[in-house]
């Protein structure tokens, strides 16, 4: 558990200068685990190999946990991302969104039954989310579309992007597709999350 300011949260457009620092929201680092006929994926394994993160401490701002063991499966992930992290292997698959449109989104991959890889351009300029269709529900899963629900509610750009307009096209994108679809909205720096999943809780705007 840890914390993001306002200013972080829901400055990405109109500057620091109109929110308050002193306005904090619960957050949070997980991951999420589909298990399919065909084996176990896991949705946005976080940090690249010896990446240097803080040390677990009384206090820290941030704890990423205890490494358990490689991932050595194969690794999906955008051209661009995989590019900038200079990724390489043959486990390393450059997503080529080969499916084209996913209902209001440009492009898509279908990567087991039901689970669609999907471009959302702006975090990073190969930013992507992945979309879990089950029981008539639409399980959202996202590393950096919104830090938290309360700042999808306000309809807030964070502060960190690479690609201003296009994190805000695909903010509307999401907005658009939540209005429309039954959606369980998983952030993975949400705390909420897991009250999210085990209630198949909609979101709604």
């Amino acid at each position: 558990m840890y914390f993001c300011n306002q200013i972080a949260n829901n400055g990405g457009e109109e500057g620091k200068d109109m929110f308050d620092e002193q306005i904090i929201y619960r957050s949070s680092l997980q991951n999420f685990l589909i298990e399919t006929d065909e084996g176990i994926i896991l949705i946005d394994t976080g940090f690249k190999t010896g990446m240097s993160v803080p040390a677990r401490k009384l206090g820290a701002p941030l704890y990423m946990g205890d490494k358990v063991d490689d991932y050595m499966a194969k690794v999906y992930i955008s051209p661009e991302d995989a590019d900038a992290m200079k990724l390489e292997g043959d486990n390393i698959i450059r997503v080529s969104y080969k499916d084209g449109r996913y209902q209001n989104f440009p492009a898509c991959e279908e990567i087991a039954p039901g689970l669609y890889f999907i471009e959302t351009k702006g975090h990073t300029k190969g930013n992507s989310i992945v979309i879990l269709e089950h029981d008539g529900l639409y399980y959202m899963f996202h590393g950096d579309i919104t830090y938290c629900d309360a700042t999808l509610k306000a309809n807030k750009l964070s502060i960190v992007f690479e690609d201003k307009a296009a994190a805000r096209e695909t903010l509307d994108r999401v907005r658009t597709f939540i209005k429309n679809n039954p959606t369980v909205y998983l952030s993975t720096h949400c705390p909420e999350v897991y009250e999210n999943l085990e209630m198949k809780r909609v979101m709604k705007l």
